[in-house]
């Protein structure tokens, strides 16, 4: 499995538990100082993107979007919103999310600073910091966000208004992402 220290993966324990939240505070602390990449991956196929992205692949398999507006609702615009200076979407089912990486490598390096919303792939790649957000009020976990527990950093807890830890305990350094030392 390749280790990427510059790449920072939030997953969580279900949908709407605070994951894009948390991508966007991180982008914001952060995207003063650096460059950063965002990439949401999803299962879920969305076949109008709006006028403001951009296919970039289109296949039977996956698309590739890159994301313009920072004034819609999505995902990807909330990142490119919070500062990051590009923000992707990838629209892939995770069975074949090792094997469409090498067709994303053209538009997104990831020896690049990137801040990734996607639990599966952390399968795939071993981040420099992989975070679970957990929502209390989720108490029906998924199977496959049972299975990432064991591989994160740190498990953050989400009311929808707070997070605990908060985001001062993540940090970038010339080596990459991690936690403060306390």
């Amino acid at each position: 499995m390749k280790h990427f220290s510059n790449l920072l993966i939030v997953a969580g324990n279900g949908r709407n538990v605070g994951k894009t939240t948390l991508a966007c505070e991180i982008i914001n602390k952060y995207s003063k100082d650096i460059d950063i990449i965002s990439l949401k991956i999803s299962p879920h196929i969305h076949s109008d993107t709006g006028s403001d992205s951009k296919f970039l692949i289109n296949s039977c398999n996956f698309a590739l979007i890159e994301e313009f507006s920072i004034d819609s609702n999505k995902d990807s615009s909330r990142m490119l919103k919070a500062g990051a200076t590009k923000s992707f979407y990838l629209q892939v089912n995770d069975i074949f999310l090792e094997k469409v990486l090498p067709y994303t490598k053209r538009f997104i390096d990831f020896n690049s600073v990137v801040v990734c919303e996607s639990g599966w792939l952390r399968q795939v790649y071993d981040p420099g910091l992989f975070l679970i957000v957990n929502h209390p009020e989720k108490t029906k976990v998924k199977k496959k966000a049972e299975r990432l527990q064991p591989l994160a950093d740190m498990i953050i807890h989400y009311d929808g208004h707070n997070f605990d830890p908060d985001k001062d305990c993540i940090v970038y350094t010339k080596d990459g992402w991690g936690l403060k030392n306390n």
